[in-house]
């Protein structure tokens, strides 16, 4: 889907123990709202300062998800200011890699379908379409008890997070 796609950065304050009576400190956790209603949860949440960043969901040549570009380079544009947290993000998908191929091991499929979701939320949230697609296809395929598909999918995942190149803009 092409685009721009907006998300909100908020951060929540981090309190003492509950008996202490603390006061919020000066640590915050971010939190990231994917929609403008979940922006609004942030605020219900405690969050103290909401920052509007633009994430680029789009390239300069075919889409990530175009099939104009089968196993080539897939470029996602994304905004410098939150850099650190997609380094972060992608550290997390290709340790879910791993993790899925433990519960397909043992035939856990709960976990498999748990992780598929995780990925199709987050990687959308971020700009990463081709990736929550193969979240969704993850799930689908978890909730049928199919190894079969599972293992196609995880080898999509490392073949997509293989060939992604963030441009930080």
């Amino acid at each position: 889907m092409p685009g721009n796609y907006r998300v909100k950065l908020g951060f929540l304050p981090v309190f003492g123990p509950r008996d202490s009576g603390a006061r919020p400190t000066a640590n915050k956790t971010p939190l990231i709202a994917h929609s403008p209603s979940h922006a609004q949860d942030l605020g219900v949440a405690g969050c103290r300062a909401v920052v509007s960043l633009g994430i680029y969901s789009h390239s300069e040549g075919p889409m990530e998800n175009s099939s104009d570009n089968p196993g080539g380079e897939i470029v996602v544009r994304i905004d410098r200011l939150i850099e650190d947290i997609v380094d972060d993000f992608l550290q997390h998908r290709r340790e879910n890699v791993t993790s899925i191929l433990d519960a397909l091991e043992v035939a856990d499929f709960e976990a498999v379908a748990k992780t598929g979701h995780d990925i199709e939320g987050s990687a959308g949230a971020f700009g990463f379409h081709g990736m929550a697609e193969i979240g969704i296809s993850l799930r689908q395929a978890a909730r049928q008890a199919s190894p079969g598909d599972v293992k196609r999918l995880v080898d999509e995942m490392v073949s997509y997070l293989g060939r992604l190149r963030v441009v930080y803009e």
